[in-house]
């Protein structure tokens, strides 16, 4: 069973968002159960976690910064993203959510 002793918490600099590119603040991240499986060297229709890389899932995120016209500060998106608190992705990698849904 994994518990905290599996992960480690580190710093690392961010890239500022190029062309096409936005800052996103994580608000939400998914922990689902075929994540157990990437946690070793089983077969799998999804290659393993890689010790040492941040490990990658659901994300809802907030934009900090954007450099997409589609996008504004302020937005909520949703992607597979890195399980990073502040990360920056290609706009193409995530949806923007509606807000004002329930």
């Amino acid at each position: 069973m994994p518990s905290t002793a599996n992960f480690e918490l580190t710093e690392a600099p961010v890239p500022a968002p190029g062309e096409c590119e936005l800052l996103v603040k994580a608000l939400y991240i998914s922990v689902d159960p075929y994540m157990r499986s990437r946690m070793s060297d089983a077969k799998s229709y999804v290659p393993s976690f890689e010790v040492g890389k941040p490990m990658d899932g659901g994300v809802v995120a907030e934009v900090i910064e954007s450099n997409h016209p589609d996008f504004t500060v302020g937005d909520a998106v949703l992607g597979h993203l890195q399980w990073q608190e502040i990360q920056t992705v290609n706009a193409q990698q995530v949806n923007k959510l509606d807000k004002s849904a329930p």
